[in-house]
């Protein structure tokens, strides 16, 4: 984005929002987020919707946000996952157990007001159904990219494709390579195995930050107990040279992670 009058550009940026709506607005508010400052935009690094209560909430904010032109949408798997599960339901031939699992079922519960018992086992089309599901699947369509470069970054939900090249992880053609299945990457243990960029970070989500802390860093806990004094310390982001990663795991710290990037 531009620069309006000689103001920078904030992009607050967050991940893995996972239709949790008030850790949400908590984070954008922790880091001075203002809905009515033409110079505040948000990034999306995927995952917005699945496992959390507010889905109708988040699809809400997301939308207005579209509207002002400030929103930029990274699909993640999870935006995948929800048109399998609608593809499952239109066909009637029954809906994947994994649907269940990862909380999509419930996210086009929450959005349309079907119940789980209707919306699986005893489905028919009506217009108020239809209107209600085409909403979601229409603003993911219409917004969501594989990724959003923005100066030195590129933000997206896994990791950038890439290839082997002779045992050695390629990235040179990473913006034509497969974003459907680099969304399910563990960006962290990619970067770790080498597939970085020499001239940019890439700001990505989709895996456990603690993952990185207690793997790659080894300086924290996974998944500490919650009675363990500073045991949300393994949420923050992981951050090294050529990577920050955001996803909080929300369902289980009770956060979610801002990066802000002023340009």
């Amino acid at each position: 984005m531009r620069e309006r009058k000689g103001k920078k550009v904030k992009f607050f940026v967050i991940s893995d929002v996972h239709s949790f709506y008030n850790e949400m607005q908590e984070a954008f508010n922790k880091n001075g987020f203002d809905i009515n400052n033409p110079d505040h935009h948000v990034i999306i690094c995927g995952d917005l919707f699945d496992r959390g209560p507010d889905a109708r909430k988040v699809l809400d904010f997301a939308k207005n946000l579209a509207s002002l032109g400030r929103l930029q949408y990274v699909a993640g798997n999870h935006e995948d996952l929800l048109f399998d599960c609608i593809a499952d339901i239109l066909k009637g031939t029954g809906v994947s157990r994994h649907h269940f699992t990862n909380g999509t079922v419930d996210t086009i519960c929450q959005i349309t007001g079907v119940n789980k018992y209707d919306l699986c086992f005893n489905y028919t089309m009506t217009d108020e159904f239809k209107s209600a599901f085409t909403e979601l699947t229409d603003f993911i369509t219409d917004n969501a990219v594989d990724y959003v470069e923005v100066d030195r970054y590129v933000f997206v939900h896994g990791w950038i494709p890439f290839v082997f090249n002779k045992g050695e992880p390629d990235t040179t053609n990473w913006r034509d390579g497969n974003w459907t299945e680099a969304r399910w990457l563990n960006g962290m243990q990619m970067w770790n195995m080498g597939a970085q960029l020499s001239d940019k970070t890439i700001v990505c989500g989709h895996y456990h930050t603690s993952w990185g802390h207690s793997h790659l860093h080894q300086d924290r806990k996974e998944f500490p107990p919650k009675n363990r004094t500073g045991w949300q310390n393994s949420f923050v982001p992981f951050v090294d040279e050529g990577i920050i990663a955001l996803d909080a795991c929300t369902a289980y710290s009770g956060f979610c992670n801002c990066l802000v990037v002023e340009i």
